[in-house]
């Protein structure tokens, strides 16, 4: 293979690693690279980067439609972008940083104080138009006419008015299963609004005098606009308006565009399964002129000529402020509370190893120590993608509505179970995971595929890693921080040890010391032959010379950390085996020839004393059989061929030396 297609291969295999499960990280939000860019580049609006890179906001579409054959643009990260999607390892920030910026775009393109036009969202059916009840000078109310002769309906002042909730930052939809979806926020976040609406004023009355010589009276009505305003917008939970009276949260509220935008940060949402709605208080004023025109009519006979009717008419105006007011509602938002709760259980292993493991109710992202390189996955993965429903807007005015891409679109993290399931970095002999719990749900993949995104999400079932226990190098309890899947969101360590003993039990142990164990085996030559094995093997506690009973069954580990005598499991080449009495098992096999011994000690959770692995090996030395001494060939060979290969690169090195030295 020439140099140009090894570094061509590298280069596909480095793009593959990337992009295949959550290898990829989110890029910084404050890199703001200025390479160029067309306008198809970076959807949906190449000059918006508020501040994010060009990579990240290429990045972070998901739910576009992907074509690897048409993976254009001028840098590789478009390319990604046009062909595929990227998943993240912990819920990135960019979502909430455009959505925050975006949402004040709709100023840009729209001018939301324009009373002729509202600018409605896709859930047009909440722009509802309203059948006005006006409000007079004197406070009392009724219809148009109203005070001034025969009272007609209310005429339709506010017309497509409407408050719909843009987004909720920070936040992540978690995709559980095919049918189960939680859009979850934090107890502490913000919820930003879009609220529109025109006005359209009644047009005048004018009634004419009847004809004939008797008295009667005509009314008419000219209407003129004075103002209009949202002079408040509330937010409310589970129907009742947040305030921190009723105990369900307290929020600030930042009105821009004299109210048209509102951004709620909202504090101390506690609870669970909770729905919120954004209402509105819309103001119009007008102005109401009434001319009254009375007929006055005198009927005499001048100089005893023909009767006739002497007439005047005579006009009284009366103007006075009219107000209609309309409190339109968004559609309520269903979340949940994100406000994680770790449990957390510790081991300490012979020198400096120690042994973690939490559980949690929710989906979570990993955990971490700080200050060591120790890092914990769960199996949640993310990508960002935008909220397909505000893909376009209407514009509705006197004359009619128009649809046009939207400028402002929310972008959204999503969680999903990965294939990968839980990882810890750096792994090896020092990290390692050791068990992971979690009930069995069916997969979302079908769900997420249909949104047109590309993730490596577990095909088929998953288990939530709800619980991972871990074995590291040099950790300590102080320094644990468990993440989770809404951004910034850490979880509160709740202290065991302060937990009432009638919850856990009195044999718990929050902290809990794994001992050392000892494991010998020895061949019975008196019980041996050319056919049959017998082995004896004993299994002692290495501090105390206890033996370790595995004879009982080990308890279902969802349990918690109930407290058991047995702990792990011997095996014999890979066969377990039982023991005959505590810590003693006598072993005969119909073989002969070299015995791998093991105790899998298992989880540290399952037992007090827990106890750390261990091996031997022994050998029934014969080989007399044809399988013996392949056996034994076998293993010479294995252990010959470093030795071997060292001696053939020394003596390639040292003959091309001397020939060196004899040209010289």
């Amino acid at each position: 293979m020439n140099r140009s297609l090894f570094a061509m291969a590298v280069a596909a295999l480095l793009l593959a690693s990337s992009v295949q499960g959550a290898g990829l990280l989110a890029p910084s939000t404050t890199d703001t690279s200025t390479a160029a860019s067309t306008a198809d580049d970076v959807p949906p609006d190449p000059e918006a980067q508020y501040g994010l890179s060009q990579q990240t906001v290429a990045l972070m579409w998901s739910h576009d439609v992907d074509d690897p054959s048409n993976a254009s643009g001028s840098e590789s990260f478009l390319q990604l972008a046009n062909a595929t999607d990227v998943s993240y390892k912990e819920p990135p920030e960019a979502a909430s940083v455009w959505s925050e910026n975006d949402h004040l775009d709709l100023t840009r393109s729209f001018d939301l104080q324009n009373r002729n036009r509202s600018v409605v969202p896709p859930d047009a059916a909440n722009a509802r138009d309203f059948q006005s009840t006006f409000v007079f000078t004197d406070g009392t109310q009724g219809g148009m006419n109203d005070h001034w002769g025969d009272g007609v309906a209310s005429a339709v002042i506010v017309r497509d008015a409407h408050s719909t909730i843009f987004g909720g930052h920070p936040s992540t939809i978690g995709h559980v299963s095919p049918s189960e979806r939680h859009h979850y926020v934090p107890p502490n976040g913000s919820i930003r609004s879009l609220v529109d609406y025109r006005v359209v004023v009644p047009e005048g009355q004018d009634q004419s005098l009847p004809p004939g010589y008797d008295d009667a009276t005509a009314v008419d009505i000219d209407w003129q606009y004075v103002d209009s305003e949202i002079v408040d917008v509330t937010l409310l939970r589970d129907g009742e308006e947040v305030d921190p009276s009723n105990d369900n949260g307290d929020y600030d509220a930042d009105m821009n565009q004299n109210g048209h935008l509102t951004v709620y940060e909202y504090q101390e949402f506690y609870g669970r399964d909770t729905s919120l709605v954004v209402r509105a208080t819309i103001n119009v004023t007008l102005e109401r002129t009434v001319s009254t025109r009375q007929r006055d009519c005198t009927y005499y006979t001048p100089n005893n000529s023909s009767n006739f009717w002497d007439c005047d008419i005579d006009t009284t105006s009366r103007t006075e402020e009219v107000r209609v007011s309309h409190q339109p509602e968004s559609d309520p938002m269903a979340v949940r509370i994100y406000n994680l709760k770790a449990y957390p259980y510790y081991a300490e292993y012979p020198g400096r190893d120690s042994g973690v493991v939490v559980f949690q109710s929710r989906p979570w992202q990993g955990f971490t120590f700080d200050g060591t390189p120790v890092d914990v996955t769960g199996n949640w993965r993310f990508y960002t993608g935008r909220d397909t429903d505000w893909d376009t807007l209407q514009v509705r005015s006197q004359t009619g509505s128009s649809s046009q891409a939207s400028v402002a679109l929310p972008s959204y993290v999503h969680a999903f179970p990965s294939a990968t399931g839980a990882t810890i970095e750096p792994s090896g002999n020092q990290s390692e995971i050791l068990d992971v719990w979690g009930s069995e749900f069916d997969s979302p993949a079908s769900g997420i595929a249909a949104a047109n995104v590309n993730v490596d999400v577990a095909p088929d079932s998953y288990e939530p890693s709800y619980g991972v226990a871990i074995r590291a190098d040099d950790i300590s309890r102080d320094r644990l921080r468990v993440h989770g899947i809404v951004r910034g969101e850490e979880a509160y360590l709740v202290n065991l040890s302060n937990v009432d003993a009638s919850v856990l039990g009195d044999d718990v142990d929050i902290v809990r010391d794994v001992n050392r164990s000892n494991l010998t085996v020895e061949v019975l030559p008196s019980r041996s032959n050319d056919s049959h094995t017998t082995l004896h093997i004993e299994l002692m506690d290495n501090q105390t010379g206890d033996p370790i009973d595995l004879r009982e069954q080990a308890p279902d580990p969802l349990r918690g950390p109930s407290v058991q005598n047995r702990s792990g499991y011997l095996t014999v080449n890979g066969e377990r085996v039982r023991m005959d009495e505590p810590g003693v098992a006598n072993v005969t096999l119909n073989r002969t020839g070299r015995f791998n011994v093991r105790y899998d000690a298992g989880s540290w959770l399952r037992a007090d004393p827990a106890y750390t692995d261990d091996s031997a090996v022994v050998k029934q030395r014969s080989i007399d059989t044809l399988g013996e001494l392949v056996d034994y060939v076998t293993q010479v060979a294995l252990y010959a061929l470093p030795l071997l290969l060292v001696l053939f690169v020394a003596k390639n090195v040292l003959s091309k030396f001397g020939r060196r030295r004899g040209r010289r």
